[in-house]
């Protein structure tokens, strides 16, 4: 019933909207929906799993029937739509699509406003009938289907783990929140997330996955910092870490060191630098979608080599490390190494003084694919770029993947051989730009969910429009209100922000403009001979230039009014009625406006 109220109340709210998409043609016999099969709606997820397909299909009834009932029309378009609307609940998004493309332009209207429609006012409703927390505290009072389903998981891991490690480290695990694509778990410390992310993240994820399906996406930790202290309570979005990559002590014991070249090496890669780690937005969207790529089809011909460059710190090794632990994840046992260029050259001098470069080079024509890090350091290295040659042409000629990093495109890199930049280009060359302004927005905010910050959006706009060159500095400013609020036991604060900001990002150094500069400037702007502006020519764009001169110096210098009419040869009264004039002219004058900009853009690049 409550159901059905809540459904003719958001009709009468909307006066019938639905009656503009619904052309008034002949009548027809109404008819029911198409039966809904078992398969789980999409849109419970959307209602947090608040609602069952039962009720969904007699909310979806009610909505449809009284539409056509109290316009007393039943349209061919309504019709049509009817059975379609019911599969947008299921999974089967091909059937979807195709029946979608199968719809009249018109019932394709009607169908885009409806579902529209239906997300918009009626999933609130849902999800406010969603269970939660108690006041109490205690445990989320799950559905029997998401507590079976977490009793699945305790056992997947019970019996891969062993009795006694489950009742140590998962016993005491306690879910506090669960959606179908979000769960959330209460445990003791902080130190039981480093265990399960760390010591048991493969048979954790792989529990996870198996008990609760692929549509789980995120993961979060609630712990008090404080013991017995529920105020401390803070909350931790899982680091998404590689289940496919040890972490650097796990690594030491397991593999061997690069130096030794064997079979069993460490391939260098850090787990925590996954694609679903990296945060994408427009002006890294471009060379994101080739990484993946890349990453996804290795056997593809496509983009080898990959060269990336940007400035220090937008995310160059973050990006060609996730291609190298995706190919990972998606074949364990391919042979990735991500080498830095300096590292390369140090491995080449020992394999040269031992007289083993036939060995050096083999092996590393056995990868699969290899990571070059920081290309420039190359600059000048004739012996290490002469064994690179045949590394790359093997790769290359066996479809093996090569990806480069660096700080400046392939044609501006100096001391390095015309052979190997020419084979640059039989891939891909592709620019890392700065993080613009939504991006760094978007960096902060994943940041502050790893590190169990809450920033407003006041601290997030302050720190996003300050460090605005690199990821590093955005990272370094969180951590920063991090250690510093938990130091000071403050809250964070915008004038708390201001003052880690002021620590850690380098204030650009403003440009000196001098005299000198802005005669030369001004008369090449004008097309005069800077002479002529220190001559007694009143021409009229003579006049118009020394004018200029004298307000610019007087901006951008700290010359006095007296000391730029000596530098002209001309009263103070002349300059300061210069100055004056121009400022006047400002305001209304377009033309002159333009001057003063195009001639401060070329002093202040």
């Amino acid at each position: 019933k409550a159901i059905e109220n809540e459904a003719l109340h958001i009709l009468r709210e909307q006066k019938y909207v639905a009656a503009l998409f619904v052309s008034i043609e002949e009548l027809s016999p109404s008819q029911e929906p198409a039966a809904l099969d078992d398969n789980s709606f999409e849109l419970t997820e959307l209602c947090q799993g608040a609602v069952s397909k039962e009720e969904l299909g007699f909310f979806f009834r009610i909505i449809l029937n009284k539409i056509s009932s109290d316009l007393s029309i039943l349209t061919p378009q309504l019709i049509e739509v009817q059975p379609f609307i019911c599969l947008v609940f299921l999974s089967n998004s091909n059937r979807l699509n195709s029946n979608y493309l199968h719809l009249s332009p018109i019932s394709q209207e009607f169908f885009n406003f409806f579902f529209n429609f239906f997300c918009r006012y009626f999933v609130s409703f849902f999800r406010s009938r969603a269970p939660c927390r108690d006041v109490s505290g205690n445990s989320l009072k799950m559905q029997k289907e998401y507590q079976l389903k977490w009793d699945k998981c305790l056992q997947i891991i019970k019996d891969n783990i062993g009795q006694e490690k489950f009742d140590t480290w998962f016993k005491c695990a306690e879910p506090v929140s669960i959606t179908p694509s979000e769960i959330t778990l209460r445990v003791p410390t902080p130190y039981y997330k480093e265990v399960y992310e760390d010591t048991f993240k493969r048979v954790f994820t792989f529990a996870l996955v198996n008990a609760f399906g692929s549509g789980l996406r995120q993961l979060f930790y609630e712990f008090e910092t404080v013991a017995s202290d529920p105020k401390s309570t803070v909350k931790i979005q899982s680091t998404g870490q590689s289940s496919v990559v040890a972490n650097t002590l796990s690594r030491q014991i397991e593999k061997d060191p690069v130096e030794s070249r064997s079979k069993h090496f460490d391939p260098q890669l850090n787990p925590m630098l996954t694609f679903e780690n990296y945060c994408v937005g427009k002006s890294n969207m471009l060379p994101f979608t080739i990484a993946e790529h890349i990453a996804n089809h290795p056997e593809k011909l496509d983009f080898n080599p990959f060269f990336l460059y940007g400035n220090v710190g937008v995310g160059k090794t973050h990006l060609i490390q996730a291609i190298g632990i995706r190919i990972k994840e998606r074949n364990p046992r391919a042979k990735v190494l991500f080498v830095s260029m300096r590292q390369f050259q140090n491995l080449y001098a020992v394999a040269k003084m031992n007289r083993e470069i036939p060995d050096f080079i083999q092996w590393f024509q056995s990868m699969d694919a290899i990571l070059f890090d920081d290309l420039q350091e190359l600059s000048g290295k004739t012996g290490t770029a002469e064994v690179l040659f045949p590394i790359f042409n093997h790769l290359h000629q066996k479809n093996r993947k090569l990806i480069f990093s660096c700080d400046r495109p392939p044609m501006e890199l100096d001391g390095i051989v015309d052979r190997l930049i020419d084979r640059f280009k039989w891939g891909i060359t592709e620019p890392l730009p700065n993080p613009d302004f939504e991006l760094r927005r978007k960096i902060l905010h994943f940041k502050a969910k790893h590190n169990g910050l809450d920033l407003s959006d006041d601290i997030i706009d302050l720190i996003a429009s300050s460090a605005v060159t690199s990821v590093r500095e955005l990272e370094g400013i969180v951590m920063g209100l991090y250690t510093r609020a938990i130091s000071l036991n403050v809250p964070i604060s915008l004038k708390l922000a201001e003052e880690v900001i002021s620590h850690t990002v380098k204030a650009p150094k403003k440009k000196v403009i001098n005299f000198d500069m802005i005669v030369e400037n001004t008369a090449e702007y004008y097309h005069l001979n800077p002479d002529a502006i220190f001559s007694k020519s009143r021409l009229r764009d003579i006049a118009d230039a020394r004018q200029m001169i004298m307000y610019l110096c007087k901006k951008h210098t700290s010359l006095s009014s007296p000391a730029i009419g000596a530098k002209l040869n001309r009263k103070h009264a002349t300059v300061l009625h210069g100055i004056s004039a121009v400022s006047d002219r400002l305001g209304y004058s377009r033309e002159l406006a333009d001057a003063v900009d195009a001639i401060e853009h070329s002093l202040l690049k």
